[in-house]
């Protein structure tokens, strides 16, 4: 068992028209304010975990059907695709450590 999240772990479910991306971890789907990460695509980073309210709250957004495997694998070969390995790395860290979730 590895220390931290495996990225395929985290599913889109909401898109902000200036390129920011939201994901859940796949256990939290459903949940009312779980713990997500915020893909900013403009910076080349991930942007700090925090509950998913924090982002939504005051920012208009596009829901992403986080159950569609191809919407899926479309943000997973985004992220591998603008990001380097090291912010990836730094992001599955980060995740893992403030919501307990480990590859398994």
């Amino acid at each position: 068992m590895s220390n931290i999240i495996d990225l395929f772990d985290l599913r889109p479910v909401a898109q902000f028209a200036e390129g920011f991306i939201i994901f859940v971890h796949k256990n939290d789907l459903g949940k009312e304010n779980p713990m997500c990460v915020q893909l900013n695509l403009g910076m080349k980073r991930f942007d700090p975990v925090q509950p998913i309210g924090t982002y939504l709250k005051f920012n208009p957004f596009e829901p992403l059907d986080s159950k569609d495997n191809e919407v899926h694998l479309l943000y997973q070969r985004t992220i591998y695709d603008r990001l380097s390995l090291e912010e990836i790395f730094r992001l599955m860290r980060e995740f893992s450590d403030k919501t307990g979730y480990v590859d398994e």
